[in-house]
């Protein structure tokens, strides 16, 4: 076995929860299902919703957190695997339903 092997396998052994990850590929796949073939029926909307001006400034923090969201689970996967389980159950929790 290469050394490389040895160590990614020690690596695993040693950190298995980030095997929790591997929720992402189903919980992935399953959206996109749901993305291209269900066709909301209803559509929810106010007037309060008209009164709404629309600032482009806003797309900013919209797109960090795309950033924020993965920076912080990588964080804690290092840093606290008690926080990094609580955070993936958050979020896999609150993505499912």
């Amino acid at each position: 076995m290469s050394k490389f092997r040895t160590t990614v396998f020690f690596w695993l052994s040693k950190n298995k929860h980030v095997w929790l990850m591997l929720y992402a590929i189903p919980f992935y796949i399953w959206f996109y299902l749901l993305e291209i073939n269900v066709k909301p029926e209803i559509w929810l909307r106010s007037s309060l919703d008209n009164l709404i001006p629309f600032n482009e400034w806003f797309v900013v923090p919209y797109y960090f957190w795309y950033l924020y969201v993965p920076a912080a689970i990588v964080y804690l996967f290092f840093t606290s695997k008690e926080h990094y389980l609580k955070l993936c159950g958050f979020l896999f929790t609150g993505m499912t339903i």
